[in-house]
Formats: structure tokens, sequence, C-alpha cells
């Protein structure tokens, strides 16, 4: 049985997709009787009292923005290299290329143990939250600074074959493709058979960022309220809900969206299990986690054209793609919930079509990863991806 050491920049309770993948993660592989230690940062007012028993490590962080637990690592090489040293760690795993990832690294090479790293995101794409002038060089440094871990690190992994071309095109590096674990609702639950179609409940789960497209979302729900009278709950927070409360006012909606803010998942997952259709307007997703948590929860989804969407409805159909435009998307909702039947079958589609996404399942294929890490079999770097790519 394996030691890992998971690495990241953020941990509970600041939420996020990554949190979530590295909880499940790690349950999946502590079920199958590897031991898993979680190094992340500490939050001002967070009560650390459990982390001893889930083996969490937190290092000092300096808050940033207390309301949305946002914090930057500040941790100490020599501490962590004596933590990582006492514990006979087998396997390193970082889940971010900055800070605790450049840690990860460093501790790995210090005491010669294998450094796995999952790409989870496109990461020079958050350079939209930089002003104008910045933006262009933020992108072309986090690009460069991306470029150079993922030569370093042991074995690369990202959540989705489309990620996997992004990665070998831009950086020129081959990687193992292990989806992020998806669970559905609690043991025992599960979604009604036969929803309210005449006062259908529409729900998107994410982060209230830019680079979810979430006005195009509003204004999609305005028109579909115009043929029917649904709601619209939007599960989570970010830095765009002030805007979209406002927008919301402007098309005179506001009376029938529900901004939840963060929750913990029990929560969320009730929110999916009360959602009659999921709506996902992001055109940028490595994977589409919330889509495919809502498929676990036998719910369809519709959202707009991406290689994430595409990955997952080119196969399953339980699902609808549209256009990034809010009429589209308005006539995909519309055209689900005027066919209660296909609206069903769409259910047991996603139901069965995510259990390929279960903890164990993902578990099992990281340990593939893992062993390979650990036999010293470095990813091939192929120059090939990047002359194609020029």
């Amino acid at each position: 049985m394996l030691h890992i050491a998971m690495f990241s920049d953020t941990y509970f309770p600041y939420i996020s997709g990554v949190v979530r993948s590295i909880e499940r993660l790690s349950e999946g592989l502590r079920e199958r009787g590897h031991t898993v230690t979680i190094f992340g940062p500490r939050y001002l007012g967070h009560s650390h009292d459990a982390d001893e028993i889930e083996r969490i490590s937190r290092c000092p962080a300096l808050p940033i923005y207390p309301p949305g637990n946002i914090v930057v690592p500040l941790p100490s090489i020599v501490s962590l290299t004596r933590q990582i040293r006492n514990m006979d760690v087998d396997v390193i795993h970082a889940h971010s290329p900055f800070i605790m990832g450049l840690a990860a690294l460093q501790v790995g090479r210090r005491l010669r143990i294998p450094v796995v790293f999952t790409h989870h995101s496109v990461y020079h794409e958050y350079a939209v939250y930089f002003p104008k002038p910045l933006r262009a060089p933020t992108e072309r440094a986090i690009l460069h600074w991306v470029s150079h871990y993922v030569h370093q690190a042991d074995q690369v992994v990202v959540p989705s074959v489309a990620t996997r071309e992004f990665v070998r095109e831009t950086y020129g590096v081959d990687c193992a493709v292990v989806s992020n674990p998806i669970v559905g609702p609690p043991q025992g639950i599960s979604k009604p058979p036969r929803p309210d179609l005449s006062a259908p409940i529409l729900v998107y789960v994410g982060r209230l960022g830019k680079e979810k497209s979430l006005p195009l979302l509003i204004r999609a729900f305005s028109l579909v309220r115009k043929k029917m009278p649904a709601s619209l709950v939007l599960v989570g927070d970010g830095p765009e809900r002030e805007h979209l409360e406002e927008l919301a006012e402007a098309l005179r909606v506001e009376r029938y969206i529900t901004f939840t803010g963060f929750l913990p998942y029990q929560e969320v997952s009730e929110w999916y299990q009360r959602a009659t259709v999921f709506v996902f307007s992001s055109e940028k997703e490595t994977q589409g986690m919330v889509m495919l948590e809502a498929l676990a929860h036998g719910v369809p989804v519709v959202a707009v054209r991406s290689e994430a969407s595409e990955a997952i409805f080119n196969v399953c159909r339980a699902g609808c793609i549209t256009e990034s435009e809010p009429r589209a998307m308005a006539q995909g909702v519309l055209a689900i919930l005027s066919d209660p039947q296909a609206l069903a079958q769409m259910s047991k589609e996603g139901l069965m079509y995510a259990r390929r996404f279960s903890p164990e399942r993902v578990a099992e294929r990281m340990e593939q990863v893992y062993q390979t890490a650990g036999a010293g079999i470095r990813s091939m770097i192929d120059r090939s991806y990047r002359s194609e790519s020029k």
C-alpha cells in the first residue's frame, strides 16, 4: 500500500471543483487501503479539530479575501521536507503548479520522491481577472511557468481527453487521462421519477466568475420565463454575483432567481435532486465536473458547446448542446421540458454514464499512475506536438 502526500493551494473550507476532486480521490484511495495526507493552507477562523483525524496538514497562509476564504499559502520547505521524510511518503501528488505545487517539487527532489501533477485548469485564462493592459503579459507569464512546471513533474495527469490535447500542443508533454471523481446523492436517496414540469427548476452549480459566461445563462432564462413559470437557482458564489443580480433586475426576472452562495456538498446535492434541468453556460471547462454531478443525480443537462460538453454528450444522450447564445440555450431548455418521456430517458442514461466516474474507479486508475511514477518512468516529452502547434 502507498502513502500519498497531496499538495494544494486551496482546501476546505474553500470550496471549488479542485477541492472536491481532492477530497473524493482521497476517499477512494483510502477505501483501497492507501494512506493519504493532504497539505494545504490554514484559514482564519477555521476549526482544525478534524484535521488530525482526516490527515490534513496546514501551513501558514496570508489572507487576501477572508469572506471568500481566499489565501496565499506560505509553506516552509524545511518543515515540509521534515514532515514528508518522517511520514515515509511514496508519492507526492501536486494539484497546483503554483505555490504548493512548487513546494511539492522541491520536497520531492530533496527526498527523491516522484511527483505527480494534475493539470486541473487552463490556467492562463484566469488572466481575464487582471486589468486589460496586464492580461496579455500575464497570460504569457502563466503559460511560461506552467510549461516549466509540467516538464519538471515525473508524471502529468489531466481530467479529460480535451485537456490532454491542450497540454500536448501547448507544452509538448504527454500525460495520463484520469477523470475527476464524481458522486451522486447520499446512499439510499434518489431523484423523484416524475419532476414537476408545471413549475420547472433550472439549476446551475459553480463559481460566479467571468469565465462561466453567466450573463448568457440569465438572458436565456429570461426567455424561458416568457414561455413557462420556471425558476433558476445559482448555487455558488464569486466576484460576478453583484453584476448578475443587477442584470436579473434589469431583465425583471430577479424574483425568479435564487442566489444560494457557497454551500456544503450535502446541500448542493439537495439542489441537484430538486432540479428539473441542469444548465451550464461555460465554454471553458476541462471536464465539466458539475455536469457529470448533475447526471449522477439523474438530472438532464443543457450546456453551451465546449470541449467538455461535447466530450460528454457526444457519448451520453442525457443532455443537449447549444450554441453560446441566449436564444439557442433557451430553445434547448424548452425542448427538453416539452417532452416528459425524453426527460425521463435522459435521467436514466445520465445515471448509467456517471457510474464510470465513481471515486473507486478513479482511485484504481490513479493507482496505476502512481506506480508508473514510482517506477521512475517519466512522462515522455514528444517534441512533435510543439512543432505541429507552431
